[in-house]
């Protein structure tokens, strides 16, 4: 019996044949394209990837016109720059043909599901479908890829029918509204220019220009400052006031204090609680991998996304602030202290591991967490993803920090000033 696996890129095909068996071996197909074979459960499978999607739409008739009649064809065939997908698409379609069974291991996402449906509607034959099921994973550690292949789901076509629209979408709004901008200005004297309209461009870039006439037409005013310099810590100590817009005031205000003693005129005391933080999900990361390092949203997703294939933490790209007990936080835990840099800190946990979650939720993907495999060599940006990564579930499940804060008002010649203290009780 032969049966056939589908994954979105080659190194989760890696990964998947090696948790299937250790004694998988790895084929050339073509020079070009490696993939895999082992024998589980008396079946021969062979495991097989594309590199992201292997088939784009396009117009039924001709290309470069405003069209709304349109069919999925190789991405090859599509446009030049995805040539290299050719020989993946070659593959599929010559281990895919005629088996018994198919299993689509592509991402968990709405993208991935889409790119391995058409692999097998296109590639190996719409009656492959009839013989599918889905492998549904969050990391690629061999405990989660075992789990996904013993407890196989349908294939989701809600979730196929999303990426179809979004597809059509794109080129319906992006595509045909390009093509027809373009055509208009070339009947103008600007022949050669070409413009590019986006359902998330083109909405965005209208905020943007509507946030830079704001600016623009913004008059800027003058204000002054009034700070009490003391003889005792360098705090910074401001008038009540705040931003002072007269001139005449603010130097009514420096006269009356300039040279003369302060005194305390009231303390107020009071107590508060600051939350630990929440689980990451993609956007989280990447605002604070931004605040962090300065990482642009890319270049934290393309760092993330390579510590997810190398197994070291789960599947970045959801929405999801809930971690789930499934996960197995103390094994987790466990194995993340075997690091120097984490284990003191994983020490200070409470005995009870009990995450501060987040309200939003994803049905395909827990948040963004380490699996506990611990790396062997990372690049600068991965390293610091990782750490980010690491840090953040740790946590997520110390308790609240409990604050003392003192509000301090002082009086000099009769103005107030204010200043404000705040310590870790």
């Amino acid at each position: 019996m032969h049966e056939v696996i589908i994954c979105e890129k080659p190194s989760s095909a890696e990964k998947i044949a090696k948790a299937l068996s250790p004694s998988a071996k790895k084929k050339v197909y073509n020079k070009k394209v490696k993939y895999w074979e082992l024998k589980r459960d008396e079946k021969d499978i062979t495991v097989v990837s594309g590199v992201g999607h292997l088939y784009s739409l396009i117009p039924k008739k001709q290309k470069y016109k405003v069209s709304f009649d349109l069919h999925w064809v190789p991405a090859h065939e599509a446009s030049k720059a995805s040539g290299f997908t050719k020989n993946y698409l070659n593959a599929i379609k010559k281990f895919g043909k005629n088996a018994d069974s198919y299993i689509h291991a592509c991402d968990y996402d709405v993208e991935g599901t889409l790119i391995g449906y058409n692999a097998l509607k296109y590639a190996c034959g719409e009656d492959s479908l009839n013989k599918a099921s889905r492998m549904k994973f969050s990391t690629l550690t061999k405990k989660d890829i075992l789990d996904a292949y013993e407890n196989r789901i349908n294939i989701d076509m809600h979730q196929v029918d999303n990426g179809i629209a979004r597809h059509i979408l794109d080129y319906y709004f992006g595509m045909n509204i390009s093509i027809a901008l373009s055509d208009s200005v070339k009947k103008t004297k600007h022949r050669f220019l070409k413009l590019s309209v986006g359902r998330v461009q083109t909405p965005t870039l209208s905020i943007l220009v509507d946030r830079e006439k704001e600016i623009r037409e913004f008059v800027p005013e003058p204000f002054w400052n009034i700070k009490a310099i003391l003889d005792f810590e360098d705090i910074e100590i401001k008038h009540v006031d705040g931003n002072i817009f007269d001139k005449a005031r603010a130097e009514e205000i420096f006269a009356k204090c300039d040279g003369k003693d302060a005194t305390v005129d009231k303390i107020t005391f009071t107590k508060s609680k600051t939350k630990p933080p929440v689980p990451f999900n993609l956007s989280g990361l990447q605002a604070e991998a931004y605040n962090v390092f300065g990482f642009s949203p890319k270049r934290t997703q393309v760092a993330a996304q390579n510590l997810y294939s190398a197994g070291y933490t789960s599947y970045p790209r959801t929405s999801s602030q809930v971690l789930p007990e499934s996960l197995g936080f103390k094994d987790i835990f466990k194995q993340l202290a075997k690091s120097h840099e984490f284990k003191p800190h994983i020490d200070k946990l409470p005995s009870k591991l009990v995450p501060h979650n987040g309200k939003k939720t994803d049905a395909a993907h827990p948040p963004i967490h380490p699996t506990g495999i611990l790396p062997t060599s990372l690049n600068k940006d991965e390293q610091k993803i990782y750490s980010l990564i690491v840090y953040r579930f740790i946590a997520v499940f110390f308790e609240s920090a409990e604050f003392e804060a003192m509000r301090t008002t002082l009086d000099i010649e009769g103005e107030k000033f204010k200043f404000n203290r705040r310590r870790v009780t």
